[in-house]
């Protein structure tokens, strides 16, 4: 094979690489955009049936000091694999994931605390906020799997300083999963 077919070659599949990362990226964000809508929907609608405040469980507020914790061990993970410290990066990509599982086991508790207060509140509605709390455990579960599939990306070398692309996403779905419950919170309890 000549040498300008080999460079030729090269040159598409590195094209190909960008075509396919660039189209992940659209992905990732679409998900995000579209989980943000229907998130904030399930809100929405919550308040047309209930115009009183409601009660918020400690174990949410709990959460949103746990979900700060979660940004910034993401950031610092993401810190050391930009300048090839895979080791610690790792360290921090499994506290990243043990925050997760407190915070799916916090949720449940305080959606179930929750929901036994509403159940007192005379003609209270509250299946948009049972569908909004189901929806964001889907999320913080899907944030879940994210963060493992990235360690084990991680311990394959397949992630590194010039490949933080998966880190800077699960960076993005931490921030955004702070966001939405800080949202619900500050929206439901008013």
């Amino acid at each position: 094979m000549s040498e300008v077919n080999l460079r030729k070659q090269i040159q598409l599949r590195l094209e190909e690489k960008r075509k396919v990362s660039s189209a992940r990226k659209g992905y990732f964000n679409l998900l995000l955009v579209a989980s943000g809508l229907i998130m904030l929907t399930f809100i929405r609608v919550s308040f047309f049936y209930n115009t009183q405040s409601i009660f918020i469980p400690v174990a949410f507020m709990a959460s949103i000091g746990l979900l700060g914790l979660l940004v910034a061990v993401v950031w610092k993970a993401k810190s050391f694999i930009s300048h090839d410290e895979l080791k610690l990066g790792a360290v921090y990509l499994r506290s990243a994931i043990i925050i997760i599982s407190m915070l799916v086991l916090m949720l449940v508790s305080g959606g179930f605390e929750m929901m036994d207060e509403l159940r007192s509140l005379p003609r209270f509605s509250f299946g948009a906020i049972l569908i909004f709390l189901s929806f964001y455990t889907f999320n913080l579960l899907f944030a879940l799997g994210a963060m493992i599939v990235a360690l084990k990306k991680l311990s394959n070398y397949e992630i590194h300083a010039m490949s933080l692309t998966s880190i800077s996403r699960l960076f993005v779905l931490s921030i955004f999963l702070l966001l939405t419950l800080t949202a619900f919170i500050l929206l439901t309890g008013l």
